[in-house]
C-alpha cells in the first residue's frame, strides 16, 4: 500500500512551502508472508508520489532480502526419480560450489578428470584454479566462462562455433601474456 501526505509546517500549517512524505508498506512473499516492510521518505526531491519515490527502494530492499534468504526457496530433492537430472557442475573454486549446492540441498562430490565417481548420491565438481601467466585448460567450459578467463589473462580471443570449448589454440600450461591471440573452437 502506498501513501502520499503533505506535511504541515508548525507555524504556517499547509500554507507554507509544500513538503511531502511518501510511504509504502507491504509484505512478502505473497503466498506465505515472512517479512513486513515499510519505507518512509520525508521531503523527497522532485517527484513526491509514493509509487515513484518509496516504491523503488521498497522493491530493492525486498529483492535483497528475498535473494539472501535461502529458506524462502523450495530445496531440490537429492532423491531423483525418472529422467530428472542434477544441475551440471562446472569447474571452479570448491568453497563457492559447495555453498551453492548446499543451499540447493544437493551433496557436492569432489572429482578429478582421471577419477571415476559414482554420482548417484550427489553432483560431481572439479576444482579449478588459475595461475597468472599460465594458460589454463578451458576445454569443456561454456563460452562465457572461457571468455572471462581469457579476458582476465589479457588474451585476444576469437571464437569458432557454439556450445562448449572443444579445442584451444594455446596449449594448457603454456606461458601467456597480454595481447596474445587465442582461438577457441566450440561444439
Amino acid at each position: 500500500k502506498t501513501g502520499t501526505a503533505q506535511v504541515a509546517d508548525e507555524n504556517k500549517g499547509y500554507r507554507a512551502k509544500k513538503q511531502y512524505q511518501s510511504s509504502m508498506c507491504g509484505y512478502f512473499p505473497a503466498d506465505n508472508p515472512k517479512y513486513a516492510l515499510i519505507v518512509v521518505i520525508n521531503d523527497p526531491k522532485g517527484a513526491y508520489y509514493a509509487a515513484a519515490v518509496a516504491g523503488p527502494p521498497f522493491r530493492e530492499i525486498a529483492d535483497r532480502i528475498y535473494a539472501s534468504d535461502t529458506q524462502m526457496y523450495n530445496k531440490v530433492s537429492t532423491h531423483l526419480v525418472g529422467n530428472t537430472v542434477n544441475p551440471e557442475a562446472k569447474a571452479g573454486p570448491s568453497k563457492p560450489i559447495k555453498k551453492v549446492y548446499g543451499a540447493l540441498g544437493i551433496k557436492a562430490l569432489y572429482a578429478s578428470k582421471v577419477a571415476k565417481l559414482d554420482t548417484n548420491n550427489g553432483v560431481a565438481y572439479e576444482e579449478f584454479n588459475t595461475v597468472k601467466g599460465i594458460m589454463p585448460d578451458i576445454k569443456g567450459m561454456g563460452l562465457k566462462d572461457a571468455l572471462f578467463l581469457a579476458g582476465n589473462a589479457g588474451l585476444k580471443t576469437k571464437v569458432k562455433g557454439s556450445g562448449k570449448v572443444v579445442a584451444q589454440s594455446i596449449v594448457p600450461g603454456a606461458k601467456i601474456g597480454k595481447g596474445l591471440a587465442l582461438i577457441l573452437e566450440l561444439q
